[in-house]
Formats: structure tokens, sequence, C-alpha cells
């Protein structure tokens, strides 16, 4: 499944300013297919996982709305109709932003307040200030984009939101959701007589091993799991995402599982 994202764009002329209040051509504020951006990308990621799927459904929903156009002189235009409104879905009459006076909206209709003005120049600083986003990391091939994810060019000319990314769901599943959870082989455990089951592959930005799961923590000597995938590493370990007991799902070292 494609990762899409929402954002504030570009006004019905293609300018930055000067249009018609309101999404005229329904590309203004609109959503699209994930892209690299030719800066790279800095993401800032909620604590809390159901705030960050809420971030997520109200863009999803300002891009919905015909009502939120695009224009930098109009930006706060949204900021003034969301305080009222409360919801991307109840706004009903047009108005303007632009990407980051729109992130900033998306925030506070999530619930977790009003951060406070910001363009894309210092809008890492001050969600970072709120106590309530996690330090931004540097978006690089292979990782993992969130429902909710706010990503700002690393030259400060754009943001967006992820909509439709990895589901943000409790702190422990959070890493294995949208993962492929159709196995594809059996193996058992060999090699070892416990083997950790872990709630991510390789090593974290502090190089240490993502913790163990707390539904199954260990497999033992001989048992069997599905293997459902295959993580090949840089250092040239392989890791397995695995299915347990038909139900329980995790990562293992795969040294320690043979083809059963």
């Amino acid at each position: 499944m494609a990762t899409i994202i929402g954002s504030a764009r570009i006004d019905e002329h293609g300018n930055a300013a000067g249009g018609a209040a309101g999404d005229q051509t329904g590309r203004e504020v609109c959503t699209e297919n994930y892209y690299v951006h030719a800066y790279g990308w800095y993401c800032t990621r909620a604590k809390d996982p159901a705030a960050a799927e809420r971030i997520a459904a109200e863009m999803k929903a300002a891009c919905a709305n015909d009502n939120i156009g695009y224009d930098q002189n109009q930006r706060l235009g949204i900021i003034t109709v969301i305080t009222k409104a409360k919801t991307m879905s109840a706004v009903d009459y047009k108005t303007e932003c632009d990407c980051s006076s729109l992130v900033r909206a998306c925030v506070m209709a999530a619930g977790l307040g009003d951060p406070g003005n910001f363009t894309t120049y210092n809008e890492t600083k001050v969600l970072d200030a709120t106590g309530k986003f996690e330090p931004r990391i540097a978006v690089e091939s292979g990782t993992p984009l969130y429902n909710g994810d706010i990503l700002t060019s690393r030259k400060k000319s754009h943001t967006v939101i992820v909509c439709s990314g990895i589901p943000r769901v409790s702190k422990e599943d959070q890493k294995g959701a949208g993962l492929n959870k159709t196995p594809k082989w059996v193996g058992k455990v060999v090699r070892c007589n416990l083997l950790n089951v872990r709630s991510w592959y390789g090593y974290d930005k502090d190089g240490k091993l993502f913790p163990v799961i707390k539904k199954y923590p260990q497999l033992a000597r001989g048992n069997k799991v599905d293997v459902c995938e295959v993580f090949n590493l840089k250092d040239g370990t392989t890791w397995y995402y695995i299915r347990i007991a038909g139900s329980i799902y995790g990562f293992v070292n795969g040294r320690y599982i043979d083809k059963a």
C-alpha cells in the first residue's frame, strides 16, 4: 500500500498568494503519493499514538474540504477558523492557509493544543518545545513512516503530514503494524535454548537492541513459528518478522531460525 501525504501546496494560479479564498481546483490543499523531497525530510512524531492518528485524520479531512485553500498572505485564516470549528470537516466557509499553518491547525484539531505560530523555518523547534513530540529524526531510505508523522524538508521549504502510512497503535505493537502478516514458511528455533522476540529488527539510534515484546518475550529451542517477512541488514545479519501461536507478532535474529 502506497504511503500518502497531505499538505497545502499552491493557489489556483500556481502562485503563493493572490487567489480567491477556498480551494478552487481541488489541488491547493490535497493528498498525494509520498515522495522523497529534493533536500530530504525531517520527521517529527507525536508521542501519543492516538494523537498521531487524529493528526492524520485531520489532514485527510482538510484535503477533502474545498473550503480550505492556499494563500501565504492569508495563512492564519485557518487558525482563526479552526479555533471555532474545532475540526477540519466542520470548516464551513472559505478560508486560506499555507503548508505550515495547516500543520499547526491539524495539531490543534487533534486535541494537542495550539503549539504557537511557526513557519517551516522553526517548525520542528516549536513542536519539540510542546513536549508532545519526539525529537526530530532524519528520514532515510527504509525509515518507517507512521500515520500522523509531520515531515519538514531539511532546507525548510515545505511541510506535509503522513495521512496513510503505518498505523499508530500501542507503543508495543506500533512498529509491527502495516507489515505483511501472511506467513511465507514455517521456521524452528535452533542453536539456542531461549530466543528473544523483539519489537523491531536490528538496533535503535543508540546502538541498542530493541526491547522484547510483552506478550511472548522468548521462544524455546524447537518452538515453531510462521515467518512472514525477511530483513537483510547492511551489517550482514538477517532478521525475521514472525507470527507466534497464530496471533502474536515480533522480530527474531534469523541465525537462530531454520526452516522446519
